[in-house]
Order: structure tokens, then sequence, then C-alpha cells
């Protein structure tokens, strides 16, 4: 990787953009073997040096094959690290050891030095960059999967190890050093937050966590400020010393790229004499440590106002040619090392509040059992997920299938489990779910049935007391899922809890008081302010909506009066044709599974006339008109969010209610 890449206004943003993405570099042993031995030469290996270890760690990483299949594998778990890992990933990590043994014993010295030449500006080549990058990738995977074999030492010994690096690297000098070091610590924040998740870090673990990144977290963090004052000198020493004659300046558009805009920018360079082309380097000079110094303003607000106006003064050319391909996005390099230092702010707070006796299990996220139990519901024989929907939707099934019941037991702990968590965030999934209806929705629809039907069979073997457990659990997972930000999980918590309502009427006259309470504690979980979460919901469906409709700019002010007028209905509606289908975003298809609570008809209707609604609404930005004509009513939004409380209220009745004053229900009791 060649730090010439820092040198144009929008190589930082591409460049930070990609890096938690690029493929691992493909590095051929003969190559990696003469970089290691070529910044060797002349010297003996010092232990207490990083490099020296990182190094052996790169060159560790030559000699192991890992295919392209393998890579794909690692990156795919690293972007989901609550899964299971699978044996292809075991078998990959247990080859890369004594790669990571060297990387780790690099990360506990105390200072990293590559010996770079800084000198050589723009040429400078940093092949350890991206090498250090396919290690970590490999160190992020190896943590989570400790994570989900139970052994959270070292796992926060792997993480810690990643801060460590993260910081070495931002000691490196270029810029582009601390935005990878960055990069890295990004990656095994989100490694960090899987563990938190699963409230797998104790008081132990925290506390070595949180010292690490109380290292990370003095006032210049990675290596930022550092960075810019190496650019500073580094980069215009360069030009200077490279250019220094007229005749020399004839490679300059070769050398620093020859698009247009660049073009442009160094044409009026190629004529200057000797002491304009100072003049320029001066003035750029000067322009670099007026952004430092803008990093350095306690007032992040003040800041970003005054890299704005650099930007603008750049772009206008009022710092000369060479600021306006030497000088990189800093308003995009501000933020995101504004960002990293909240993140690090957040993280000691959560760490030490672990470390002073803060139970974990308080802060474990309910959506990560779910989606376990969602994985291994999938992976029932079809028949037997055949047969627990038919039971959930009619209790007059006889159920009388042991082997069954015992199968999903598992299942039903995961789910317990899950349910007893304080707070759940489906986040988590998001990279992998449709736009519109996320694939948790249909999980979570279809372990509630599960539960339904382990319930029935419980009350037709009149064991009343496992039922009402399975139906408390559905209950939670029904208010966990009203927590979500999304109008259609809003409708899916909402008919999960209507069903649980309608079993636990049907078995009313087997429920001891007891029982009862404990179904009643978890049925308020839903709370009585905002039922289902529609309120809130709703404001979320028209700021996403405003945010994809491919609105004119004349007519979102119109548009923005005509989104506060929607119903659900009619959100929903434009929430499903909004995202253009050549996206990324809108590719995946609809989930399965939500028959009866949205309508896979009168999506595809809507879905039919998408391009025509959003060529109309991007040419007038007239929502109002759309809905002149009827549009299909996909998911019944506004009717069950008009029946919400009575939803509620009717449920809370019924649990209340003693067996002398239940509710007659059309469903009769099972006969005793």
């Amino acid at each position: 990787m060649s730090h010439r890449l820092v040198g144009s206004l929008n190589a930082v943003k591409k460049v930070a953009g990609r890096i938690c993405t690029i493929s691992p570099l493909r590095v051929a042993p003969a190559v990696l073997s003469l970089w290691i031995s070529t910044v060797a030469v002349g010297q003996s290996p010092d232990a207490r040096n990083a490099a020296t270890w990182y190094r052996k760690s790169i060159e560790r990483l030559g000699a192991i094959e890992i295919s392209d299949a393998e890579w794909q594998a690692i990156q795919r778990y690293r972007q989901d690290p609550g899964s299971s890992p699978d044996d292809s990933i075991r078998a990959v990590l247990a080859r890369v050891q004594p790669v990571l043994s060297a990387f780790q014993r690099g990360t506990q010295q105390a200072y990293s030095d590559f010996e770079l030449d800084l000198t050589q500006g723009f040429d400078l080549e940093l092949p350890h960059l991206s090498q250090l990058q396919s290690i970590g990738r490999l160190a992020m995977a190896d943590a989570a999967v400790r994570i989900h074999d139970g052994d959270a030492s070292a796992a926060a010994d792997r993480l810690a190890s990643l801060y460590r690096v993260a910081d070495h690297l931002g000691g490196d000098g270029p810029l582009i050093s601390s935005l990878v070091g960055q990069a890295v610590y990004r990656g095994a924040d989100g490694i960090l937050q899987t563990g938190l998740d699963q409230g797998a870090f104790g008081p132990a673990e925290s506390g070595r966590l949180r010292q690490t990144l109380v290292d990370l977290s003095g006032d210049d963090t990675l290596g930022v400020l550092h960075a810019l004052q190496m650019e500073q000198t580094m980069v215009t020493d360069w030009v200077r010393q490279k250019y220094a004659e007229a005749s020399d300046r004839a490679t300059m558009l070769e050398d620093l790229g020859n698009d247009s805009g660049t073009a442009e920018a160094l044409a009026g360079m190629l004529l200057l004499d000797e002491q304009r082309f100072e003049g320029a380097l001066a003035q750029t000079e000067q322009l670099m440590g007026r952004v430092r110094t803008a990093f350095e303003l306690d007032d992040p607000e003040e800041a970003k106002f005054e890299l704005a106006q650099i930007a603008t003064e750049v772009r206008d050319g009022e710092h000369g040619p060479l600021a306006m391909i030497m000088v990189p996005n800093f308003e995009f390099v501000y933020d995101r090392m504004v960002e990293l230092q909240e993140t690090i702010a957040e993280r000691l707070a959560v760490l030490g509040a672990i470390e002073s006796g803060l139970d974990p299990r308080a802060l474990a996220n309910a959506a990560v059992w779910y989606l376990r139990a969602f994985a291994a519901i999938q992976s029932l024989d079809p028949p037997v997920r055949a047969k627990l929907r038919n039971i959930a939707d009619d209790p007059h099934l006889p159920v009388d299938d042991a082997p069954m019941l015992a199968a999903i037991a598992p299942i039903v702990e995961t789910l317990r489990e899950g349910s007893s968590k304080p707070g759940c965030d489906f986040s988590v999934t998001r990279r992998e779910t449709s736009p519109f209806v996320p694939v948790y929705l249909a999980g979570m629809r279809e372990a509630a049935r599960l539960l339904h039907a382990d319930a029935i069979g419980r009350l037709q073997a009149e064991q009343p007391g496992p039922a009402a457990d399975r139906l408390a659990i559905c209950y939670r997972m029904s208010a966990h899922l009203a927590e979500d930000p999304r109008l259609l999980s809003s409708v899916t918590a909402q008919v999960i809890f209507e069903d649980t309502t309608s079993i636990a009427r049907w078995g009313r006259d087997l429920f001891k008081p007891a029982q009862r309470a404990a179904m009643l504690e978890a049925a308020r979980g839903v709370g009585r302010r905002d039922p289902f979460g529609y309120l809130v919901n709703l404001g979320a469906a028209r700021v996403a909506l405003l945010e994809t409709l491919p609105l004119p700019d004349e007519g979102r002010p119109r548009a923005a009066e005509a989104v506060g007028r929607l119903n659900g209905d009619q959100l929903v509606y434009l929430l499903a044709v909004a995202a253009p289908p050549d996206t990324a975003s809108a590719a995946p298809v609809e989930p399965e599974g939500l028959e009866g609570i949205i309508s896979y008809e009168d999506l595809e209707i809507a879905r039919s006339f998408a391009e025509q609604v959003r060529d109309f609404i991007a040419g007038s930005g007239d929502l109002d008109a759309v809905f002149e004509r009827p549009v299909p009513t996909i998911a019944k939004v506004h009717e069950r969010f008009q029946a919400a409380r009575s939803t509620l209220g009717r449920a809370l009745t019924a649990l209340q209610a003693t067996e002398e004053t239940s509710e007659v229900d059309s469903i009769p009791s099972p006969e005793p």
C-alpha cells in the first residue's frame, strides 16, 4: 500500500471507507521474505520492538496456505460473530495460531518502529498495513470463537492485543497508518460488543480491557495529531526535494495522478519558477498547520466549522494548486477521530461498571439468544416444523409427541434465556436483512409458534406450569420486538401477543393464580404508554421515508408535510416501494413465515408499481397524489394500531380474572 493514496482530496475517504472490507493482501513468499530481510539488513532484531514480532507473524502467515474461500468464510464470520463457527473457520484458526502468537507477542511491547523512511513522501510503501490488517481479521475471528466457546479470558486477551496494535499503527507517522489503526479498533470493538451482548466478560476480563483502553484514550487517540504533524513536513519536504528543478515537475501529473481535476490543479505548477514554487509549498505548509490547530480545538462544533471553511477555501483555490491535491478531506478524518474518542469513553464506562460489580447479564442483548434459537429451529426436520406450526394454529390437534417436545426443549431454553434479558437490539442482523421486512421477524414468529405448540401440548397433558412458562416467554418476546424501530416489528409483536393471549384464554381453567401472575407480569412488559411501539415507529418510518425517497430538492418541504399526514398503511406502502431495485439494500427477497401479518400478494402488487411510483415522486415530489387512488394494504398497520390499546387491555384483564369471572371464549377448553 503506497502512502501516495493520502495525497488526493478524496483518497482518505476512499481508503478509510474500504479499509475494513478490502481483500487480504496476497504476497508471494519470495517477495515477503525480501521485504522482511531488507528492512532488517545491518541490524539484529530487537525483541522489545513490536515490529520485530509483527514481521515474524507476517512471515508465518506467508508460509500458510489460506484459500480465497477460507478468507471469505472468515470475513462472513467476522460480520456475524454471534453465530456458531463452522468447522472450516476452526480449521483456519487452528493453522494460524503460530501467526497469532507472534502477533500477540508484538502487541505486548511498549513501542513499534518499522523504521519507515518518511523522506520518501508519496513514494513510501507501507506493505505492513494490509498484512497486519489480514492478521487482525484472523485475531478478531479467533476472539469471537473463544467468546462462543465460553473462554472469555482468552477472548479478552485477543481483543486487548487488537487494541494495542491499533495504537502501534497510530504511531507509524503517516495518516493512512492512523486510519488503518482506527479500522482495526472498530473491528475489535464489534467483537467486544458481541461479548457484551452475551454477558461474556466478568470483572477480571473487563478490568484488563478497560486498562488497555485507558492507554489508548490520551490526548492523541491512535496518533491522529501526530500524523497530521508528520504530514505537514513529510509531504511538503518530499515535494520540495523531488521537484526542486522545473524540469522535474514534468512528471508531477504521472506521479500524483492524471485525472482531470488533478491535471487542472497542477497545470500552473509546471511553469512556476523556483521562488514561486517554494511559495506554493509554504502556502500548503501553513494550511496544514491551520488544520492541526483546528483538530486541537476543545469545541468539536468549532473545529468542524473551521475544517468546513478550510475545505471550501481549498476547493475555491485560495491556498494554491498543491493544496487541492495534497490536502485530504480532513472533515472526514476529524469525524472519525471524534467518533473513536466517544466510543472509547463509552466502553471505559461500561467495562468500569462491570469491573466494579455490575452484573454483565444486565447488558446482555436478547437478540443474540433469539438468533441462536432461529438457527436451531431451521435445523429441525421440515415435517417437525410443519407440525409445530399446525398445532400452534389449531390447539385441538393432539400433540402426543414426546420425542418432538424433547427435541425442542433446548430451543425453549434458549428462548427463555433470551427473553429474560432486559434489552434487545436486532441491529446486529441488519447487515444481512431486507430493508423492508427484516428476516428476524419471521424468526420471531416461528419461535413464538413453537412455544405456542409446546404450551398447547403441556395443557393437553394437564401441565399448566410449563405451559404458563412458555406463554410468559412469548409475552416477553413480544415486548422485546416492540422495541425494534420498524413498523412491521410493531405489527409482528402485536400478532404474537394476541396469539399468546388466545392460548392463555384457551387453557384458563387449568392455570393456578401464581401461573396467571407470571404471565400477567410478562404481558405488562409491553407497556401501556405506547403498546407495541407504534407511536415511536411511525415517527421512525417518516424519517426513513424522507431519507430514502427520490425527492427533488424543491419538493422536500412539501413532501415532509405530506409524510406527516400519512397513516401506517400508507407509510408501509411507500417503504415497500421506496428503495430502487438496483441497489444492494433492496436486493434481499422478503422472508416467508409472516402469513397473516403481511399480505405477500398485496406486497407484490405494490412492488409491480414501484418504478412508476418512484419516477412520479422524483419528478413531482407530490406524495398526496400517490394516494389519490387506492393502494394495497400490505399489513393492516392502521387497523392494528387503532386496536393496540384494547389488545393489551383485554389481555391484562383476562390474566387478572379469576376462574369465576373469566371471559367466555369461542374456543372450548380442553377436556380434562
